[in-house]
């Protein structure tokens, strides 16, 4: 079988929305346990599953990310940045 790689995973993200959120109502633990349960767990939270590439990147399966959006939507400036995700 042929399968994607769980870590260390370079995205493109062609959205209008940058969905990089962070969720606020379940403990970090819960990203680095099963990706299935961590979608039903961001579908409880308040912003929804359009917060599911930073945990993404706190389970280490994100290591890049390209956010190409159209003009009209402004949320982020362009330009590199360059953000670490982690514990504090």
């Amino acid at each position: 079988k042929r399968r994607l790689p769980l870590s260390d995973v370079s995205m493109v993200h062609l959205d209008a929305h940058p969905d990089l959120g962070a969720p606020m109502t379940f403990p970090a633990r819960k990203m680095l346990e099963s990706p299935h349960d961590l979608y039903f767990e961001l579908r409880k939270d308040p912003g929804g599953i359009a917060q599911w590439i930073l945990p993404a990147v706190y389970a280490g399966h994100l290591s890049f990310l390209w956010w190409v959006r159209p003009s009209w939507a402004v949320q982020i400036q362009d330009g590199d940045y360059h953000v670490s995700v982690g514990r504090a």
